[in-house]
């Protein structure tokens, strides 16, 4: 069972977020704080939380340090 999970690599996880939650999860990478990032998206904060929960259930992590490790680890297209 646990294989199934690390069959899929990250890359192709990485391509189902969307193109808002991959530019908002590079901001993430760059150490922004979330009123950062809705300030240079000219969105709310909780629009980036929203974006973040998304990122997170799609990556199948728990937190940012996780999702850095899954970002740094597979290159995006950017």
């Amino acid at each position: 069972v646990l294989e199934s999970f690390h069959t899929v690599s990250g890359s192709a996880v990485l391509e189902e977020l969307t193109r808002t939650e991959r530019e908002i999860l590079e901001l993430l990478s760059e150490g922004l704080q979330y009123k950062t990032i809705a300030d240079r998206k000219c969105i709310s904060i909780d629009t980036v939380k929203k974006h973040v929960g998304n990122i997170y259930r799609k990556l199948h992590v728990n937190n940012r340090i996780e999702a850095m490790k899954l970002f740094n680890r597979e290159p995006m297209n950017r």
